[in-house]
């Protein structure tokens, strides 16, 4: 078994400072090991660019663009919304009030009426998450509840 002679070494001085500078030592180690760690903290939100986010995503779609054509957008947004991706046309939307914010996210209920590629119209309740760092992020959340 190998010992890491260091590490003895500041055991035996440590053992051996008195007891000011013992106290001294841990309050510095303290201080500079607060920040140790996991620096990594939840991402902030801003509202009101989630908010107009979300209705330019859903604008976008209503009038017929791609969800890749906000990522080519100034600012970019990366929208994924299943329905969307599988062809289904926006006819309406209608932004609801009891959205929600953790702080990194809004979670917004949106009615939606729908399109498919037959003509056949639906109406549903969708909940998207909104965030806006690092980057503008618009998620359809599952599961969505037919009206």
């Amino acid at each position: 078994m190998r010992i890491n002679t260091s590490c003895v070494a500041a055991r035996r001085a440590f053992a051996a400072a008195p007891l000011g500078v013992t106290g001294s030592v841990v309050i510095l180690t303290l201080i500079l090991c607060t920040g140790c760690g996991s620096n990594a903290t939840a991402p902030s939100l801003d509202v009101s660019v989630a908010n107009s986010s979300l209705i330019t995503a859903l604008d976008a779609w209503r009038q017929g663009h791609a969800p890749e054509s906000l990522r080519q957008s100034s600012p970019s947004i990366i929208v994924v919304d299943p329905q969307w991706n599988d062809g289904q046309r926006l006819v309406s939307y209608r932004v609801l009030e009891s959205s929600t914010n953790d702080g990194s996210n809004l979670h917004v209920p949106v009615e939606l009426e729908l399109e498919d590629g037959a003509g056949v119209r639906s109406k549903l309740t969708a909940k998207y998450t909104v965030g806006t760092s690092p980057k503008i992020t618009v998620f359809s959340e599952e599961p969505i509840e037919n009206l």
